[in-house]
């Protein structure tokens, strides 16, 4: 199983040629540009087939959609589950309490208790501690000789220093991450 969704030249034959699976293809992905200009110059508010999602690529656009639609547009678990996507419902009862997927009231509440706990003050105090975080992520992959970015920093820099600050023991995020980024892994797996 692979960690992270890889190009396929049979599917990329089938998706279209503004779809952002494109950038699963490490030569797009190296030079991206070209797929977004040709997203904001040829269809600026993209239906792609295989994120299930609209892309929208231009900012008075996204400033449009951000005022006048619903945040809340993730699909829940059981509508997963009657599209016959059920291996994703984990994904779709975490997004669903995410703060970038509510309307207000919720959101603005959610907004202002996280606001007070990530004041730039907070931030810069945190500063030298942020960076041991980092300076041990980066040493357990040293040995190695390699590193995957996402799996080995950004999926775990975020997630540390936010428990950190809420209180969360470190073991208890570890753990849990890993068991969560896993069954996230084996759904999309799944639905390919």
């Amino acid at each position: 199983m692979n960690a992270h969704p890889t190009f396929s030249p049979e599917v990329a034959r089938s998706q279209p040629d503004l779809s952002l699976y494109h950038l699963l293809d490490p030569g797009v992905l190296a030079n991206p540009y070209p797929l977004y200009r040709r997203l904001q110059t040829e269809d600026p508010v993209h239906w792609d087939p295989y994120l299930h999602a609209w892309v929208v690529s231009r900012y008075d656009d996204v400033v449009r959609v951000l005022q006048r639609f619903s945040a809340a547009r993730t699909p829940t678990a059981e509508q997963l589950t009657a599209l016959g996507l059920s291996d994703l419902s984990p994904i779709a009862r975490v997004l669903v309490r995410q703060m970038l997927f509510m309307d207000p009231p919720a959101h603005t509440r959610i907004r202002a208790l996280a606001a007070a706990a990530f004041t730039p003050a907070r931030a810069e105090a945190l500063r030298l501690h942020i960076q041991d975080i980092m300076d041990g992520l980066i040493d357990t992959v040293v040995p190695r000789g390699r590193m995957d970015v996402i799996g080995d920093l950004a999926d775990r820099l975020p997630a540390i220093v936010t428990a950190e600050l809420m209180g969360v023991p470190l073991g208890t995020v570890k753990g849990r991450m890993r068991i969560g980024l896993q069954k996230m892994r084996r759904a999309l797996e799944r639905t390919r």
